[in-house]
């Protein structure tokens, strides 16, 4: 009885793809370790990033003789945080330059925050607005993160009830009242001592360096990993990258190209991969020994099969059959020698000869003619070529396997 014989063939899977597949499946595959490469390297740097202690610069805006007790809290609790204080109560008001030098301060510092007591400030002439405000209203409108601290009604009350009068504002005093609704509809909180000053900065301060997403900060030069040899290498896997993608296009243009033509990519590069394929002969259509061939020496023994119909998967295919359909000819296929279609009638399937496989088969009988036939090592490379399947068509799978082999009937 014929058995099944898929499975007997012990074949790499590359071997079964044309050449510039191979190629290309290659080339993905080193491409894909190359950006693992550099995803590890891009890890490594966020990593560093990460563990570096980041430094804030904030700046600090108030009035200075009314807060000067809030103010030297603040910058005291911002370095003890670990963090730059920088100010301009040391500059003098009404200078047209000086509020160019304050806008870049606050353009390079990290933090804007602010500190309102119970004053409005100095007044610039052309907007008419203070300092203060000025400088509160531009680091919200270049969306510089920010926070405020506001005094209490109930300390500016003890404060004015204890004689001190230049704590509350007595000139502008609507635009002051405007001023702290603005403030206080934005992010801010209350402070009733220098204690809640440093509170609110500690933990203001702490919330910034923990947002990874957070942009500002600065490092110091001795925590900083040298970047330049990273940068080399990410700068030449890309190059690689680059030179390989493009001959993975290249390669893709002539794949089509030969697709387009019939499948052969190139005969010589094909034949030699053929040959280089070994595949397993079973014992029941070669005469009750198993073998192993070369694909391109069993393609050229059975190319007249495929020519004339008699690779197809009837009903009681034969053991032949059964090899050639299943196990040759889809070996055959990825190289564009054979094609699957409907066979006449469109009862059952065959696998017949490509334009290509045709050529290929007709130039390997030019070849084999050529052998000079009384040369005894001539006569068994070509015996050898051909190898034990008959050139003739194959049983039935209801027959026996004879010495000699019936036509198959056709149904």
């Amino acid at each position: 009885m014929n058995r099944e014989v898929r499975g007997c063939v012990q074949l790499s899977a590359d071997r079964t793809d044309p050449p510039t597949s191979r190629m290309l499946k290659e080339r993905d595959r080193t491409m894909r370790v190359r950006l693992w490469v550099l995803c590890g390297i891009v890890t490594r740097l966020r990593v560093a990033e990460e563990s570096m202690e980041r430094r804030l610069q904030v700046f600090v805006s108030s009035t200075y003789q009314d807060l000067r007790l809030e103010r030297q809290a603040a910058v005291e609790a911002i370095l003890r945080a670990g963090h730059i204080p920088a100010g301009m109560e040391l500059f003098a008001a009404g200078d047209k330059s000086q509020w160019e030098v304050i806008k870049k301060w606050i353009d390079d510092s990290d933090v804007f925050m602010l500190i309102l007591g119970g004053r409005y400030g100095s007044i610039e002439p052309e907007s008419g607005k203070s300092y203060v405000q000025m400088e509160y209203e531009y680091a919200v409108a270049t969306k510089k993160p920010f926070f405020a601290v506001v005094i209490a009604d109930t300390t500016l009350e003890r404060r004015w009830a204890s004689g001190d009068e230049s704590v509350c504002e007595r000139q502008h005093v609507a635009a002051y009242k405007e001023f702290r609704r603005l403030v206080l509809s934005k992010i801010s909180r209350f402070f009733e001592d220098p204690k809640d000053i440093r509170i609110a900065i500690f933990e203001t301060l702490n919330d910034f360096t923990r947002n990874r997403e957070f942009p500002g900060g600065w490092v110091s030069a001795a925590e900083v990993s040298q970047p330049k040899p990273l940068i080399e290498e990410i700068g030449r896997l890309t190059r690689e990258n680059g030179m390989m993608r493009a001959e993975r296009d290249e390669a893709v243009k002539k794949l089509a190209a030969a697709e387009a033509k019939g499948g052969v990519v190139d005969g010589k590069t094909v034949r030699e991969t053929l040959r280089n394929t070994k595949i397993e002969v079973p014992a029941d259509v070669n005469g009750g020994k198993r073998e192993t061939h070369n694909l391109f020496a069993v393609f050229v023994s059975v190319a007249h099969l495929f020519e004339t119909g008699s690779v197809c998967n009837p009903y009681g295919i034969s053991a032949t059959q059964r090899f050639l359909f299943f196990e040759v000819a889809p070996k055959l296929a990825p190289f564009g020698l054979v094609e699957r279609r409907k066979a006449t009638g469109g009862k059952y399937d065959e696998f017949a000869l490509t334009p290509a496989g045709r050529e290929m088969a007709a130039l390997a009988a030019v070849v084999r003619a050529k052998v000079p036939m009384g040369d005894a090592t001539a006569k068994s490379a070509a015996s050898k070529s051909e190898g034990s399947l008959s050139a003739e068509r194959p049983a039935s799978a209801a027959s026996p396997a004879p010495a000699r082999r019936a036509p198959r009937k056709r149904k």
